[in-house]
């Protein structure tokens, strides 16, 4: 139908009748650009509501995360109590982002405003479910005025003479000097570009997103325990301080530490050679080590019984201690005496009193008769041992008062005269032989 249509015009007719269908298609397409637009965009499509729709402007307003465009406002509905409900379609990935209960918020995106997005914070611990973000959650942004407003006269005048002193500043070089910024700006821009370009890691829609979520997580966290952060400030200074204070003693430990490593090494070098020692002297122990579990084996019974003893060292040991302690005065004495006994002491009961002691007991004086019969034999000291067991034997009778000297008294054949018995019969018989002969 349309062929019959344009055959009734001229060629040139039909061409320009066809240029004005293709631009009024081009108008109407730019016409409906947004909507086009967010129609072809794919996402998931959330709500949120604010107290206003403060210049939301739907397929025009973008959505944000962190500075980072995920989405676009597709449309702004006013409620019946006064809000306004915005409908948002965003990336697909950035609910796994939002946590489970998200807040929003409108920001300018210039200091004086007239241009606004929403952004969009993770809130809560797990996912979100795609629910309406209610008043509660969302919030407006605080325009340039309303804050020169509640601001002190005094404040609002000397922002007029800050920016009257800028003004001044840019007039007497600093405008040259913001165009040598521009200048060197290009060179610098491309690697700025390149290193943006890496921070959105592999992953560009997502990675920089996540680590700046969690940086926003780490602030909340800061924020939220900020008397530990300041308590931990006021511990770092003190230690500053501390190190300032001995930068001496820190810069000569430094300068030592060189030498330091070096005997360090040269003691490991040592060490290593001790080590391959152990390890030769490990081999040859395996085959004691082996025999040592018989050996523990028989020990146990006796391990067993010892254990009393074992318990009852602790008191013994205690009771040794002081002891010991009550004879640390005696040892300078003891010592003194172990002196003074060296040399002649020793030596003359080494001497002379063994040698006397050993040899055969033979009276002298008064007692040169003694020594005989069945006395031929015996040496000095049995004399003597005797002699103490009979005058023990002696004491052994006891009355009231104590033991007493078993002495009896009676008359003998020697009592009336010089010469005993005995004697006289040894002198008498060598002579009655004599005369006999």
């Amino acid at each position: 139908m349309a062929t019959k249509i344009l055959s009734g015009f001229s060629p040139r007719a039909r061409k320009g009748l066809i240029l004005c269908v293709a631009l009024a298609m081009v108008v109407l397409g730019l016409a409906f650009k947004n909507q086009i637009k967010v129609a072809m965009r794919g996402g998931e499509t959330i709500q949120a509501e604010f107290a206003q729709s403060y210049g939301l402007v739907d397929g025009v307003t973008k959505v944000k995360i962190a500075g980072l465009q995920v989405g676009v406002v597709t449309d702004v509905e006013q409620t019946d109590s006064g809000t306004a409900l915005v409908s948002m379609k965003v990336d697909d990935e950035v609910l796994d982002s939002l946590g489970a209960n998200p807040t929003a918020r409108v920001v300018p995106l210039t200091i004086l405003g007239g241009q606004y997005a929403v952004e969009l914070h993770r809130g809560g611990n797990g996912n979100y479910d795609g629910s309406r973000i209610d008043l509660r959650r969302t919030s407006m942004p605080v325009e340039l005025d309303r804050v020169l407003e509640a601001l002190p006269s005094d404040t609002r005048k000397a922002t007029q003479r800050l920016l009257g002193n800028t003004d001044k500043t840019l007039k007497r070089g600093g405008t040259q000097n913001l165009r040598d910024l521009l200048d060197v700006a290009p060179a610098v821009l491309p690697p700025a570009g390149t290193l943006l370009e890496s921070m959105q890691g592999e992953n560009p829609g997502n990675d920089l997103q996540s680590i700046v979520t969690d940086l926003q997580d780490m602030a909340s966290v800061l924020v939220a325990r900020d008397e530990q952060m300041s308590a931990m400030l006021s511990d770092l200074d003190t230690t500053t301080a501390v190190l300032a204070s001995r930068r001496g003693d820190l810069a000569g430990m430094v300068d030592r530490l060189p030498e330091a490593l070096d005997s360090a090494d040269r003691g490991l070098e040592q060490l290593n050679g001790t080590l391959e020692l152990l390890d030769v002297s490990t081999d040859k122990l395996k085959p004691s080590v082996e025999r040592i579990d018989p050996l523990l084996d028989e020990l146990s019974p006796t391990i067993a019984e010892a254990r009393p003893v074992l318990a009852k060292l602790p008191s013994i040991t205690s009771g040794a201690r002081k002891v010991l302690q009550q004879l640390v005065p005696a040892i300078p004495t003891a010592t003194n005496v172990v002196e003074k006994l060296r040399g002649p002491v020793i030596e003359r009961i080494e001497g002379p009193v063994l040698a006397k002691l050993d040899s055969k007991w033979k009276g002298e004086g008064p007692y040169k008769h003694s020594g005989r019969g069945i006395q031929a034999d015996n040496k000095f000291y049995e004399e003597i041992a005797f002699m103490v067991t009979n005058l023990n034997r002696s004491v052994m009778s006891r009355d009231s008062q104590g033991g007493v000297l078993h002495f009896q008294a009676g008359v003998g054949l020697s009592s009336l005269q010089p010469l005993a018995l005995d004697e006289a019969l040894g002198a008498l018989i060598p002579q009655l032989k004599g005369k006999q002969g």
